[in-house]
């Protein structure tokens, strides 16, 4: 569970990737969500990217696998069915303005 400040998580972001990439995926995607709504243009491609990816080397073919281990992380709801697709979807707008 995740509660306090999402700052306070991004901080401890990579030792959450080492040891629970499936976790971080989530954490990724909280992060992520936060910082489009801080405007905060490229830390939320950075996160959403590694959202993304993590999800992408964890799998994500069966309902299991996209099934949420958190419903809200600091704050931020997570969907109940979250996967890659549904992170590139969300920030798609921010994923097209890449350069």
């Amino acid at each position: 569970m995740y509660v306090g400040s999402i700052e306070s998580v991004e901080r401890r972001f990579p030792q959450i990737e080492k040891e629970n990439p499936r976790e971080a995926a989530e954490v990724a995607l909280a992060i992520a969500i936060h910082h489009q709504k801080m405007s905060n243009v490229a830390k939320a491609i950075s996160f959403a990217r590694k959202s993304i990816s993590l999800f992408e080397n964890c799998g994500t073919v069966t309902l299991e696998q996209c099934t949420a281990i958190h419903s809200c992380i600091c704050g931020i709801v997570i969907p109940v069915i979250v996967h890659e697709d549904m992170v590139r979807l969300h920030f798609a707008q921010l994923l097209a303005t890449e350069t």
